[in-house]
């Protein structure tokens, strides 16, 4: 869905920030999937930089700027943007040397921010006043994974869940062939998410 929201914004020339996660559950930052979304976002003139959970990487600005050493020089190319997974107060309004935080004190402010964080469709009514007031800022964070065609949250587990077996069934199966070929299905899925 991110790749499929980076086209679209693309086709009517707005450059969006798009930040990747090493520890979500959702999806592998390191497949070969996500690093083919990561490029083409690029590509197409985005940004894309880390999504920074605290509780494993920390705040400290050296690890984190070694982080994104690391994964320019030996994993993808990306922008030295961060924006953390759900912020502490010890990142809020902070100022970092070498890279920059979506919650620095020059780009966040709580009055122009809105999340659609866990689906809220509460966001939607928010975001359509917003622009009919004419903010003239509005810092928006989508989670596109939330966005896929579904009508519950029982078809988006179905979907999400059938999207990792899928990763899960390819992995086995380019690595393990001869202990899977016989167990594991070989069909490649498509998924929404």
């Amino acid at each position: 869905m991110a790749f499929r929201l980076g086209k679209i914004e693309n086709e009517w020339n707005i450059s969006s920030n798009f930040f990747f996660q090493f520890d979500a559950e959702t999806y592998s930052f390191f497949g070969s999937d996500t690093l083919t979304i990561v490029r083409a976002l690029r590509n197409m003139g985005h940004c894309v930089g880390l999504h920074i959970d605290e509780r494993l990487l920390g705040s400290d600005k050296h690890a984190i700027r070694r982080t994104f050493d690391w994964v320019n020089e030996h994993i993808v190319t990306i922008d030295p943007v961060v924006s953390f997974h759900r912020p502490t107060p010890a990142v809020l309004g902070r100022r970092y040397e070498g890279f920059l935080s979506t919650y620095d004190d020059r780009v966040f402010d709580i009055k122009c921010y809105l999340s659609d964080s866990r689906r809220s469709l509460a966001f939607h009514e928010t975001l359509t006043e917003w622009i009919k007031d004419g903010r003239p800022r509005i810092q928006l964070l989508l989670h596109p994974e939330w966005w896929c065609e579904v009508s519950c949250m029982d078809e988006f587990w179905d979907l999400l869940s059938s999207r990792r077996a899928d990763q899960l069934r390819r992995y086995m199966l380019d690595n393990f062939p001869k202990v899977f070929s016989g167990i594991v299905n070989h069909e490649n899925g498509t998924h929404k998410i």
